[in-house]
């Protein structure tokens, strides 16, 4: 939509500062079908091996996220949190949902035991699960998500719950390249670890010993391997805590949920003045309430902004 439809629609009831990011964003929108821009430069569709077990959706929320769900099976669940750029986003997003016809259903969740609750009793249900400014900072592995059911976290505090990046196939984040940097992620082999090789080990060694087939020599040379492991394995846990420590030791926002919704709403050619309302209401409560600064962070790189005349 042009944007000299919708400004005067909208534009008494902005400041001159939304007018101007919310311009930026839109600017050139024919362009935002652009393909996925990933920190890897993998376009050919395959996962990178590094990040196979990144569960982060980069940039194209419409390939990556929306598309899955139309042309799912599954119902549609949004975990809403209470806060105003969470209920700007779940308004910008049902608008899109009622857009392709698909049913969903609003659950509100005033804290991390009201998401717990729910999961806990909708063991038996295959769902679409979108948890709005929530799910990002708490391990969602522990959740015991339904076997048949995906969770897609648009969330913007930070940082992330390392499972949720690495050990969960089943939970999905959303996120902007541009933040990627400022995300801090360790590598996958310094925070997670497989220990079923070692643990195999172990008990191929107590069952030799039992049976009684070693010789004195060679229990002392599996006792020796024994130690060595146990030592590695307490050497690599002294480090992750470390790693894990510096990793969360500071808290922060990304930018308003809203604006990234609002960009799928682009994306989709599906701008309305009241997306419009709800992104700037959105964006002016995280300013106010000092959550983000005053300044164009939330502007996506792969909007071309408008050329000064």
């Amino acid at each position: 939509m042009d944007s000299r439809v919708w400004l005067p629609l909208i534009g008494s009831r902005l400041l001159p500062r939304d007018i101007n990011v919310i311009t930026q964003l839109l600017a050139n929108n024919n362009k935002a079908s652009v393909s996925s821009v990933g920190s890897t430069g993998n376009h050919s569709g395959k996962p990178d091996e590094k990040n196979s077990k990144k569960m982060i959706l980069e940039d194209n929320f419409r390939r990556g996220f929306y598309n899955n769900i139309i042309q799912g099976d599954k119902s549609v669940v949004l975990l809403v949190a209470i806060d105003t750029d969470a209920l700007c986003t779940t308004m910008i997003l049902t608008h899109l949902l009622r857009c392709d016809d698909i049913p969903f259903s609003i659950l509100v969740v005033d804290g991390w035991e009201s998401v717990e609750k729910i999961f806990a009793t909708a063991q038996e249900q295959k769902c679409y699960y979108i948890l709005i400014n929530c799910g990002a900072n708490h391990s969602l592995s522990r959740l015991q998500l339904p076997p048949a059911s995906i969770a897609y976290v648009i969330d913007s505090h930070r940082p992330f719950n390392i499972e949720n990046v690495y050990a969960n196939d089943q939970a999905f984040m959303l996120i902007n390249s541009a933040e990627r940097a400022d995300l801090r992620l360790p590598d996958a082999d310094q925070v997670m670890r497989d220990d079923s090789e070692d643990e195999s080990s172990d008990d191929e060694d107590d069952d030799g010993e039992e049976n009684g087939v070693y010789s004195y020599e060679q229990r002392m040379e599996k006792i020796q391997r024994k130690a060595i492991r146990r030592e590695e394995r307490q050497l690599w846990d002294r480090q992750r805590r470390n790693i894990l420590w510096r990793y969360n030791e500071s808290t922060w926002y990304s930018s308003p949920i809203c604006v990234m919704a609002l960009e799928l709403a682009a994306e989709m050619n599906r701008l309305s003045a009241e997306s419009m309302w709800y992104a700037a209401v959105g964006l002016n409560s995280a300013l106010n309430d000092k959550l983000i600064e005053n300044s164009p962070v939330w502007v996506s790189p792969r909007f071309d902004l408008p050329e000064k005349v």
